[in-house]
């Protein structure tokens, strides 16, 4: 089996249901969160390597057996991470939209807990941070990659879709548009969970003073 299979030279390609034009929005989408998997395993590579026990500005330094443990915490999320992005992939490669309901539900309430449980330990003190460390900015970088994932998933708003469904916002959009497969609030999630990540990996390596009550 060859790699090259010069069947979308004529500007289709494949996908379950039959053959779609190479600008269908569906591989738009589909692409973008082909280029999100490879900056998350960017970032994860980043992570890897980022285990020095460094001091953070404001906190106190600790040790390699935590920084150790901050590390897997935070590429266990991401390796969970790009397993659901496979997955949704799939669905939105599929040809029937309403069969992927329950599994993007699955899919949004894992993300929504990893997120839950990263901004308890590393509350948030503003929206606008200087990102200074490797695997913070690419995460960061991720997560830009994220919000752009997330707008190839709706119609442009000059276009007037027709109502053969309804998105998660609630307007009509055709069955076959990426909006129709519900995985808007999944890929929203992710790049709340994807800062939250930026944010871990920027505090990692000191300790965090408890907020105020």
């Amino acid at each position: 089996m060859s790699v090259t299979t010069k069947r979308g030279d004529t500007g289709f390609t494949d996908l379950a249901g039959g053959r779609v034009p190479k600008n269908d929005p569906r591989i738009e989408a589909l692409g973008v969160l082909d280029e999100l998997d490879a900056f998350l395993a960017d970032a994860r590579s980043a992570l890897e390597g980022a285990v020095d026990g460094a001091e953070g500005t404001g906190g106190a330094k600790v040790g390699n057996d935590d920084a150790e443990s901050e590390k897997n915490e935070k590429t266990a999320i991401l390796d969970a991470v790009r397993r659901e992005l496979f997955q949704i992939s799939a669905l939105l490669a599929a040809k029937d939209p309403r069969k992927s309901a329950s599994q993007i539900k699955g899919s949004l309430e894992r993300v929504e807990g990893w997120a839950a449980g990263l901004e308890k330990k590393y509350p948030m003190r503003g929206f606008f941070y200087r990102w200074t460390k490797p695997g913070a900015i690419k995460l960061n970088i991720a997560r830009t990659v994220c919000r752009r994932a997330e707008r190839r998933l709706y119609p442009p708003s000059e276009e007037e879709p027709a109502p053969e469904g309804r998105g998660a916002s609630g307007h009509p959009v055709r069955s076959g548009h990426p909006a129709a497969f519900g995985i808007g609030p999944f890929i929203n999630r992710l790049s709340d969970l994807l800062f939250l990540l930026a944010l871990a990996e920027e505090r990692s390596g000191r300790q965090e003073s408890a907020p105020a009550t």
